[in-house]
């Protein structure tokens, strides 16, 4: 008994040697597969650290070649089938901490923007800022969104439906702003581009075109973003997009379903996205028109012809009379009569038309 005892101990202090012995093996095993992970993806996430690491200029001058309106990242938005002068992007009119909002108020103004989506700011917090009652942008229609970057998350939701209820109670041109026009405005732009049927490489396009406007100058000398940082910059909104649409978007992908699959379950119903559709490509909203000449014809001849078979059946289907049954008489004259006064009515509407 006593010898049992002890070889079952013996055993238990041999598994828990091995255990010990073993997990720096194991934990070499789950390193090597992590290392795996990250070399597949190395590119990206040096690239990711490498975006970070980038300078942009305040000053205009540091700018030469890029106009107000690029230096202020303001520009035209028309992927897919968004329509000319409808939609509009920029960085923010009225925070002056990067030294381009009284250039993004003026190319607002140039463009008769109507209504504002504002992404980054409550309205207190966008009313404190110096000169705001002066500016274009103060007299639009503007929604104050205060939108988060946690695109997953409830809040970020609610300041996009709210956002997209805004642009279907106003009339365009419109603009989408953040501080930047970045990354908040670049998602937003992305998810209404997605909508309107812009494939994933015109998403790509324009959401990269705000880091050449933005750090085209590093350490004063111009420059564009380094070649090697060109893939970060375009998978960045495609993970952005993927946090909506629950996958990330890939080339040849229905863009305009997952697009119209998240919007719907922010409580859209499917009349409110053909608005939204309607509002970005600038046609015009299908207005209901008084029938044709023909048209009213035939409802005329419809009408009629119902009239003749109704009076036809009402005196075909009454009961056999019986001599000196005045009170029968009486009541067929009567059906009589109503069919002769409604005859009249449709003729003389007839007329009218």
């Amino acid at each position: 008994m006593m010898r049992s005892k002890k070889s079952r101990i013996a055993a238990g202090f041999a598994v828990l040697f091995a255990s010990v012995c073993m997990r720096p093996q194991i934990s070499s095993v789950a390193a090597m597969a992590d290392m795996q992970k990250t070399n597949a993806a190395g590119s990206a996430v040096s690239g990711y650290f490498g975006l970070n690491e980038l300078r942009r200029s305040t000053e205009r001058a540091d700018y030469p070649e890029l106009s107000d309106a690029e230096f202020a990242n303001f520009r035209m938005v028309t992927a897919g089938t968004i329509g000319e002068g409808i939609l509009y992007r920029s960085s923010s009119p009225i925070d002056p901490t990067l030294g381009r909002n009284a250039f993004a108020d003026e190319a607002a103004e140039k463009a008769g923007i109507r209504t504002v989506l504002n992404l980054a700011e409550n309205q207190a917090v966008a009313e404190s800022y110096p000169g705001f009652a002066e500016t274009y942008y103060s007299g639009c229609d503007i929604y104050f969104a205060n939108m988060t970057t946690a695109y997953a998350s409830e809040s970020f939701r609610c300041s996009m439906t709210g956002s997209l209820r805004f642009l279907c109670d106003h009339e365009g041109p419109y603009l989408i702003h953040c501080m930047e026009g970045k990354l908040r405005t670049g998602v937003t732009c992305a998810l209404l581009e997605c909508l309107m049927g812009a494939d994933l490489n015109t998403v790509q396009d324009d959401f990269a075109r705000t880091y050449q406007n933005y750090y085209h100058v590093l350490d004063g000398i111009k420059q564009p973003v380094p070649a090697e940082l060109e893939p970060a910059v375009r998978s960045l909104i495609v993970e952005y997009l993927s946090q909506l649409f629950h996958e990330a978007p890939e080339a040849g992908d229905d863009l305009v379903g997952k697009a119209e699959a998240y919007i719907k379950d922010l409580g859209f119903t499917d009349s409110e996205i053909a608005q939204i559709k309607q509002k970005l490509s600038g046609e015009p909203e299908a207005k209901e028109t008084e029938p044709s000449v023909s048209e009213a014809q035939t409802e005329t001849t419809v009408q009629e012809t119902t009239v003749s078979e109704t009076k036809k059946s009402a005196l075909t289907d009454a009961p056999p009379l019986e001599t000196g049954d005045a009170g029968g008489i009486l009541l067929i004259a009567l059906d009589a009569a109503g069919m002769v006064l409604i005859l009249l009515s449709v003729r003389k509407r007839e007329k009218r038309r």
